[in-house]
């Protein structure tokens, strides 16, 4: 798949921006902060998940005093075949087109076309809050599992059916309220295993591409932890050891368990990275992660963009160069923005010229 131009028309700052990308491997986005480098972005993410990862409301794209936005995308497919994707937004109500006929589902558009993002807030993949590290699995999954979807919207719905029942004063282990218990369980069990297999995908391809791409010496182990029970436990062994558990459910009227509380652990050399490794360190790790995620996705489903948004700074000029020969030799199309000459560029061989698009304010 290619990104070969887009179009955006009334968003964000853009009256209408048209770009070309030359069917080029590597696309450097360069500009002054406020160019609109970011927003470029914004739109070719939120034409796959439908929404942005800069805000809650696609109102909020709207360019100022204007009602509504498009954009357009011209690709080609994973068949070398002419693909074009509209999104525009207008008064509460969002379409979508395909080839110019309307897009049903999320499910259709990510059949063909799919993004993975990294920006500086995805640092927090490493040193943020579990919600982060769920987030990371659960993007994954949308466009990996064609059923991943609707389990997600059956365990809320559980959720917040037995939320209410503990919060009425349900007791979650009488008949009642083990109805509620079991369904939470399975479901959660669905959502913790299809996470939990992803993340061991994740982590065998970052230890490759350490071993094959960098000189340290290191394991990257990522662990799925369960709150409050072990994934190991059958329904019954769950039910024997919780007794405290669900008093303190009864007490605090809301659920204990789940899938919605779960976490991660990253260890780097065998340390917690979030405690230990250096910053460097976090975002190198926080990077392999996002591009093993991507691999996954691209061996599954088929080639995935990678947007990196003004993510290579921080970077000492050793990791640059190994990070710009891992980059290219990537299976996919990887957009860079970068307010100045990406630093990457002096790396690439001649033959790998990058299309460079410079915006202005």
């Amino acid at each position: 798949m290619r990104l070969q131009r887009m179009t955006c028309t009334n968003f964000r700052s853009f009256d209408k921006k048209s770009v070309t990308f030359d069917q080029k491997k590597l696309v450097f986005i360069e500009g002054d902060n406020g160019s609109g480098k970011t927003s470029l972005l914004e739109a070719m993410y939120y034409s796959c998940f439908l929404r942005s990862f800069r805000c809650a409301s696609p109102k909020q794209m709207v360019k100022f005093d204007q009602q509504a936005f498009h954009i357009s995308l011209a690709l080609e497919d994973d068949q070398g075949q002419p693909l074009t994707i509209e999104v525009g937004f207008s008064a509460d109500k969002r379409i979508v087109k395909m080839n110019g006929k309307a897009v049903e589902s999320f499910k259709e558009l990510v059949d063909h076309y799919r993004v993975v993002l990294m920006t500086e807030d995805d640092l927090s993949l490493v040193t943020g809050s579990p919600e982060q590290r769920r987030s990371f699995l659960d993007h994954g999954l949308l466009l990996i599992e064609a059923d991943y979807p609707q389990q997600v919207r059956t365990y809320k719905k559980i959720l917040e059916q037995r939320n209410a029942f503990l919060y009425q004063g349900g007791n979650p282990s009488n008949e009642h309220g083990t109805v509620w218990t079991r369904k939470l369980w399975d479901q959660a069990r669905l959502i913790q295993q299809a996470r939990a297999g992803l993340l061991a995908k994740c982590q065998e391809r970052v230890n490759k591409l350490i071993q094959r791409y960098f000189d340290d010496p290191i394991t990257i182990k990522c662990s799925y932890q369960p709150k409050r029970y072990n994934q190991q436990q059958s329904y019954q062994e769950f039910l024997d050891s919780s007794i405290a558990l669900f008093e303190q459910e009864k007490r605090f009227g809301r659920s204990q368990f789940g899938s919605h509380l779960d976490d991660v652990l990253i260890t780097f050399a065998n340390k917690r990275s979030r405690l230990y490794a250096s910053r460097g360190q976090q975002k190198l790790i926080a990077l392999l992660l996002k591009i093993g995620l991507l691999q996954e996705i691209t061996d599954r489903r088929g080639p995935t963009l990678l947007l990196l948004d003004d993510f290579i700074t921080d970077f000492d000029p050793t990791r640059q160069k190994q990070l710009a020969k891992l980059i290219y030799e990537l299976d996919t199309q990887t957009f860079f923005t970068h307010p100045a000459s990406c630093p990457l560029q002096q790396y690439l061989a001649p033959e790998t010229a990058p299309c460079i698009v410079k915006l202005a304010d």
